[in-house]
This record gives structure tokens, sequence and C-alpha cells, in this order.
């Protein structure tokens, strides 16, 4: 139990305490943020769109796909930031638009 002296002192720091914790969950929302906005491409070019990756694809799959290289497939615009050796569920990657 508190005792009746402290209980002002108590009164006086709940405030703060209050204040630190909303930082730190507003902290902590902004940096598990961070994986979220990798994910999409910025943009991809004109007669491009964007595929997201799922559970198990790679580069060289998402290329076969489209009928490009691996090579050709990094080379489309907006997917110059994309790193075949961390391909992340979820991640955009720009490929040819079907005809």
């Amino acid at each position: 139990m508190i005792e009746e002296g402290n209980k002002s002192a108590v009164r006086m720091m709940l405030p703060f305490a209050l204040l630190v914790l909303v930082f730190l969950f507003l902290v902590f929302k902004l940096v598990s943020r961070g994986d979220e906005a990798e994910t999409y491409v910025a943009g991809c070019g004109e007669g491009e769109r964007q595929v997201h990756a799922v559970e198990g694809d790679t580069c060289w799959a998402i290329a076969e796909t489209n009928g490009l290289s691996v090579d050709a497939l990094l080379s489309l615009r907006g997917n110059q930031g994309v790193d075949c050796g961390n391909l992340r569920v979820g991640q955009g990657i720009c490929v040819p638009a079907s005809k």
C-alpha cells in the first residue's frame, strides 16, 4: 500500500508516466511500420503492373512466369531496389502487363 505522504507524489508522476508510455507506443508503431513501407514498389513504368510476392516465390520464378530473365525483371522501372536474396512475402515487383 502507498503511504499517505507518497500518494501526492504518485499522482504527480502519473501523467508523466502516461506520456512516456504513449511516446514509446508511437515509436514502436513507427518502427514496425518500416517493413510495410518496403512492401510496395514506388511506381511501375508504362505497360507494367505490380505483383506481390507470395510464400515460396523467388525472382527466378516470377521472371519465368512472366517470360523474362532475372536480369530483365530487375531492370524494369521500379525494381531497382529489389533484393532477390531477401524477397519478402507481400513485396511488390513490377512485371510487364499482360496483353
